[in-house]
Formats: C-alpha cells, sequence, structure tokens
C-alpha cells in the first residue's frame, strides 16, 4: 500500500468510526469487525479499534 510506504510504517493502533465498512455489531460487549479489516489489519501488524458512535471529538482529541 502506498501510503504506508509513503509515511515509512503502520500506527500500532487505528481508530476507525463504527461504520460499517469496519464494524459489524458487538457481541457480548466486544465490537465485531468486518472480516476484511480483520485480514488488513493483520497483514500490516495493527489493531483497530472503534470509537463509540457519536464520539466525533473523542476521535480527534486521539488523533493528535
Amino acid at each position: 500500500m502506498a501510503a504506508v510506504e509513503a509515511i515509512g510504517g503502520v500506527p500500532n493502533e487505528i481508530l476507525y468510526d463504527s461504520m460499517k465498512t469496519a464494524v459489524i455489531g458487538e457481541a457480548g460487549g466486544r465490537v465485531v469487525y468486518n472480516r476484511s479489516l480483520v485480514d488488513f489489519a493483520r497483514h500490516y501488524c495493527f489493531q483497530p479499534k472503534a470509537c463509540a458512535c457519536h464520539y466525533a471529538a473523542y476521535r480527534q482529541r486521539h488523533l493528535r
């Protein structure tokens, strides 16, 4: 992936909105991620993390 090469690597954790392309839902209090995202995360060795719905401020605070 060109973006990964351009920035020189991958962060340990990538924060996602609870969008349908990333998060399927919840089961037993845990987030269930889209299988493609899980495979992508394994390949590039990072942990996906979903922020709670309606928490744009949370996301902005953690992206800095």
